[in-house]
């Protein structure tokens, strides 16, 4: 049912308990009008009906009206109660399809709206989905064709004689650390970890030797150029000991294949402090 129409229903409940209500108050006036009159003599009522014409001018005895009251008593008392229940239960129909209504309305307005906007909701996260996949295809081809036309270019330019630029890839972490003999270092660790250490190591000090070993599947190669990205990324022979007594700077390729560079701050036998460069591969 539409709004409309439940307020025409009330209206009409209300209206027909209102209605219902005056007929009973005067129905009751009646009564009690006629609860009056019975309590008093006819020679009373007769002597007072008589000062009343006379007060408007009127002769109600040339209309031979019989004024006997008290058998109108009964009936009127019946009429007021029925009256008086009718108007009792109108009133309740009124007040409980009021509340029966408000309660719908209540529900309607929590449930139907709210699923219209999930449904809504759910909608446009569906376009939005299929939007970002739609992009992520076109990157994903635009990202193949640029792959496609840098080796195109790689080979001319080897194909020419020219060897292609090199760029540094950011920085991992940098940073100093103390080694003492016989300590292990992380060259993959974060730069959270002011430490170095984790549960493998890429290089391992030998005190005794005055020398850095490298762990599993990690080398190192001393250069006789500068120290750069570039240099450390073109060499091709690798070892896996630097001989500290001798060198400077050394370049390290880490178990995880990043490219570091290593420079001696201090030897002092016991200790070895290094300044560790470490790129993202």
């Amino acid at each position: 049912m539409s709004t409309e129409v439940y307020v025409t229903v009330v209206a009409l409940a209300a209206v027909s308990g209102l209605v219902a209500a005056i007929a009973a108050g005067s129905a009751g006036r009646r009564v009690r009008q006629i609860s009056k009159l019975n309590s008093r003599s006819p020679r009373t009522i007769d002597t007072d009906v008589r000062k009343n014409d006379a007060a408007i001018g009127f002769d109600s005895a040339s209309l031979h009206v019989p004024r006997v009251i008290s058998r109108h008593w009964p009936r009127s008392r019946t009429v007021a109660s029925l009256l008086t229940a009718t108007a009792a239960v109108l009133l309740c129909f009124t007040a409980l399809f009021g509340i029966y209504l408000i309660g719908g309305d209540s529900n309607q307005n929590g449930s139907i709206p709210g699923e219209a906007q999930a449904n809504s909701y759910g909608e446009d996260l569906e376009k939005r989905v299929g939007a970002l996949e739609e992009r992520s295809r076109e990157l994903e081809s635009k990202s193949t064709r640029l792959e496609f036309e840098n080796k195109a270019l790689r080979e001319a330019l080897t194909r020419a004689g020219v060897s292609p630029p090199v760029f540094d890839p950011p920085i991992r972490r940098s940073g100093e650390i103390e080694v003492p003999a016989g300590g292990k270092i992380d060259l993959d660790s974060p730069q959270s970890n002011p430490r170095w250490n984790s549960t493998t190591y890429d290089l391992i000090y030998k005190a005794s030797s005055e020398e850095l070993k490298t762990g599993t599947n990690a080398y190192v190669k001393v250069l006789e150029s500068a120290y750069n990205y570039s240099t450390c990324r073109s060499v091709t022979a690798y070892s896996n000991f630097v001989p500290l007594s001798d060198v400077q700077d050394f370049c390290a390729y880490t178990s995880e294949g990043r490219i570091a560079i290593v420079h001696i701050v201090e030897l002092t036998g016991d200790f070895v402090t290094l300044s560790i460069t470490v790129y993202e591969t």
